[in-house]
């Protein structure tokens, strides 16, 4: 159960994280080089039956599934590295898994969510 404090405590948080998220640039060379180098490299040195990116759900509808499916605040997420799926769930609009927005969505079903955001160099 989340207190006065902590519910003002989240709110500037999640205000936080969606302004520091939306200044992280998507189109961002640097970062689609990592992704153009991932699924290569995992198949290369772990064989296994994801070949190319189209064989992978879409990270955002996913997160908005399991999330919508889950009891009020019992998710704990950890994301660590690139940040860019994490933005796109803060920014995420009301679809066939839940009538909330991101940032509601992610304030009714998670519970706790620590980020540890790459820098790119």
């Amino acid at each position: 159960m989340i207190d006065g404090f902590g519910l003002l405590l989240f709110g500037w948080l999640v205000g936080w994280l969606v302004g520091w998220l939306q200044a992280q640039d998507a189109n961002d060379p640097k970062a689609k080089g990592q992704q153009d180098r991932y699924v290569p490299d995992l198949d290369g040195n772990y064989p296994g039956p994801v070949k190319t990116y189209e064989q992978i759900n879409d990270t955002v509808p996913v997160y908005r599934k399991v999330l919508s499916e889950s009891p009020d605040g019992s998710v704990h997420i950890a994301s660590i590295g690139i940040t860019t799926n994490m933005r796109d769930l803060v920014l995420s609009q009301p679809d066939e898994f839940s009538p909330l927005n991101g940032t509601e969505l992610i304030a009714k079903k998670v519970g706790h969510s620590l980020l540890f955001p790459a820098q790119l160099v």
